[in-house]
């Protein structure tokens, strides 16, 4: 009777099978790493098909692992993706201040936005977008534009991109030179073409960013508003209830009188508006305010925090400029936080800048204790984040730039918290390399966040390794509970694997590799049952399994 080797691996996301060909006696549960039988008889002559299906297989491997060369792990054991520059344009000039929104319908479906110095001669700054399918695997440029293409000494900055649950894409931004426009463009078919941009204000604007309702339930729903500061520091909006086609004139948010900027919007789920901005005529304060009926009225001012600005990061020559936007996100999810808000900011003490956090759990009417997102110890700078709540899992992932490493070098680091911001992961990094700032006067102001499909979170940010910045984005994520009790037992000429059900978790993904040293590249089924059968299970001499438990298809 010829048996098994059998090794699996408990980790927090998945199980992991080794087997090799062969018949076992019974189905016994394997408890640890160490358990494992010895392979006593060489496995038989495969068949020609056999042969071929085992070529077929290796090649798919090696091709996945080919194109993964910046993992670190096995491909569905990863927490995080691999770093992909976002913009195609080629290296040499530079791409800053990223924004990013994921399709709530078709979450594989991203749009980016950058200033990007592409522009009319090649090195002026206009604004690009780009548009991945696969989950930013890989990405394409679908529009560098100015917003008025008679008038190519027209600038362009500041993106803001969206995309509602009909799949419609909205990329806006502001157009400037001889005079100054918030703007917006549409797609209806993922960026492969582009509507004439639509003037929502002329004057002296700047800093707009947008949101749009998601949630079939609000009464708003679908609805697109975008914020920006006017001349004298005062906030306004206005929205397009029909899909950008046209917008329903402006009204002011903040009260006259303050400077306000860096407004950052977002909807809650029975139709909230929020938005968050610094006040900067006033102790630098964190600001905070609502509209209840879709925008069309807007509360008091609330102070949520405090602002301090930081002074040098330590290294000589290094000049950038280094604000704080801060940054608003709502759980929208079926989660028992459903409909909390979540605000965070950036904030100097000394030489040390750290994430600072609080939550809400009625509106924003009060608010928790401040806290920090950054579990770094050496007094070193965090900024330039975002934070977005998943609409699925109800889980805040924040991304910024992270200077815990060297003093004169950045990279891209991580969190997410799956308790309201209560406690958050151990933070981890997202670039594989890290970039070095001294010299450069602009960075940007902010990088970018969305969610993603089966739990994951996209970050953006911007990615020195090649030039003055190119936009770079990986996905990341923490990983659910690991199916228990994985048994594994001959049946004819097949394999079954069973395993005890994960609470909560509807879905399970079995991968494969024949070598545990390959990237689990094989997708051998989806199940929502806590079994799968693999029927091709000796066309290799070894086979390795991964069991993914999965929130999501």
């Amino acid at each position: 009777m010829k048996r098994a080797l059998l090794i699996i691996v408990g980790l927090l996301a998945c199980c992991v099978v080794w087997m090799v060909s062969g018949e076992r006696e019974g189905a016994q549960p394997l408890h640890s790493a160490e358990e494992f039988a010895e392979q006593q008889e060489i496995p038989p002559t495969p068949t020609k098909e056999q042969q071929e299906l085992r070529r077929r297989l290796r090649d798919e491997s090696r091709r996945a692992q080919e194109s993964e060369r910046e993992r670190i792990r096995p491909v569905p054991l990863d927490d995080v993706g691999p770093n992909v520059r976002v913009n195609q344009s080629g290296t040499g000039l530079e791409q800053a201040e990223f924004a990013i929104a994921a399709s709530i319908t078709h979450p594989d479906t991203l749009l980016a936005g950058a200033v990007d110095f592409h522009g009319a001669d090649g090195t002026t700054p206009w604004v690009g977008f780009y548009v991945s399918l696969n989950g930013g695997e890989s990405w394409q440029d679908v529009l560098l534009t100015n917003g008025t293409p008679n008038d190519p000494n027209q600038l362009a900055g500041d993106p803001t991109v969206c995309i509602d649950a009909e799949g419609r894409m909205y990329a806006a931004y502001i157009s400037f030179g001889a005079s100054m426009m918030v703007m917006v463009q549409t797609s209806v078919d993922n960026g492969a073409t582009w509507g004439d941009p639509v003037t929502i204000r002329s004057g002296s604007v700047d800093k707009p960013y947008a949101c749009v309702d998601l949630d079939p339930s609000s009464p708003y729903f679908g609805n697109y508003y975008i914020f920006w500061t006017e001349t004298g520091g005062q906030i306004f909006m206005s929205r397009s209830t029909n899909g950008g086609a046209s917008f329903d004139g402006v009204r002011a948010v903040t009260t006259p009188g303050i400077y306000a900027l860096w407004c950052a919007p977002v909807c809650g789920p029975d139709g909230e508006v929020y938005v968050s901005w610094m006040n900067y005529s006033v102790n630098t304060n964190v600001q905070f305010d609502r509209s209840l009926d879709g925008g069309i009225t807007w509360g008091a001012d609330m102070t949520v925090g405090t602002y301090v600005f930081p002074g040098n990061i330590g290294c000589a020559n290094t000049g950038f400029r280094a604000y704080a936007h801060p940054v608003l996100a709502c759980d929208i999810s079926n989660s028992p936080r459903r409909g909390w808000l979540y605000i965070s900011w950036s904030s100097a003490s000394g030489s040390d800048v750290d994430l600072l956090f609080r939550r809400s759990e009625d509106g924003g009417t009060t608010w928790s204790a401040i806290s920090h997102i950054e579990d770094e110890t050496v007094n070193r700078w965090q900024m330039f984040h975002w934070m977005t709540v998943h609409p699925v899992t109800g889980q805040i992932g924040a991304s910024w730039l992270d200077w815990r490493e060297n003093v004169c070098m950045y990279r891209c680091y991580a969190t997410v918290s799956g308790d309201g911001g209560v406690t958050w992961e151990p933070n981890f990094p997202i670039s594989t390399v890290a970039s070095n700032p001294v010299g450069l006067w602009f960075i940007g102001d902010y990088i970018g966040n969305t969610f993603g499909r089966d739990g994951r979170f996209v970050t953006t940010w911007i990615d020195l390794r090649n030039d003055d910045g190119d936009l770079y984005a990986a996905w990341f994520k923490i990983p659910t509970l690991a199916p228990p009790q994985v048994t594994i037992v001959r049946e004819d000429d097949h394999m079954r694997l069973d395993w005890e059900p994960v609470p909560g978790v509807p879905y399970y993904k079995i991968f494969s590799a024949y070598g545990s040293d390959e990237p689990y590249a094989t997708f051998e089924g989806l199940v929502t049952t806590n079994s799968f059968v693999d029927t091709n299970a000796f066309a290799l001499p070894k086979k390795f399994y991964v069991v993914v438990s999965s929130l999501e298809p």
